[in-house]
């Protein structure tokens, strides 16, 4: 029987501790039906060691990279079929000193031909990534985000401003997992 251990990874840039944690690192493949899904949740942790205070914004500053273990990138494609108005709630506080944390998650899917990883923000934006099966992986993110001040709500319709979002990009540790076929994982979790 395998034990399930969080994969943790850190990185520290003008101050700012990233830590990108996968809750699994050994994932199974949902079944070949038309649609089926296993959601792998992830999370990055923020601690801002200045004496600043910042906000985060992960609704739309995340952009993934998925490659196999050699580090070969598989190719993909992104896109957007709505974009979502730029809502407070998308943005984290950071105060000096403290740690916020961000869960999310991507998908793999089965899309009635092959396994299909997807990866969505909170403002519409999408990224797939076609033709993974059993095997390992690495999953980047790079946040990136350039606008230290921002108009959050409808504008002319009690729209405010929003300052002191964190600046800069910064490559997210990489998340390592493993795609296994789901009847390994259940004959694993039999206990003897």
């Amino acid at each position: 029987m395998t034990e399930e251990k969080p994969h943790t990874t850190a990185v520290e840039v003008n101050g700012i501790r990233f830590e990108t944690r996968l809750k699994n690192s050994v994932i199974p493949l949902p079944s070949k039906e038309e649609n089926a899904m296993t959601e792998v949740e992830f999370e990055i942790v923020v601690t801002n060691n200045t004496s600043n205070t910042f906000y985060f914004d992960f609704g739309d500053n995340l952009t993934p990279l998925l490659m196999k273990a050699n580090g070969q990138i598989i190719p993909g494609a992104s896109g957007s079929d709505w974009i979502g108005q730029v809502m407070e709630s998308h943005f984290w506080l950071s105060r000096p000193g403290e740690t916020m944390s961000f869960v999310d998650y991507y998908v793999i899917i089965y899309d009635g031909e092959e396994y299909v990883c997807s990866f969505g923000t909170e403002r519409g934006t999408w990224w797939g990534s076609r033709a993974v099966g059993v095997g390992n992986y690495r999953f980047e993110l790079t946040y990136e985000n350039y606008q230290s001040i921002i108009t959050i709500g409808f504008p002319g319709l009690a729209d405010k401003m929003l300052e002191n979002i964190w600046t800069g990009k910064v490559v997210l540790p990489v998340l390592e997992f493993q795609l296994v076929d789901a009847s390994i994982c259940k004959h694993s979790a039999v206990s003897y």
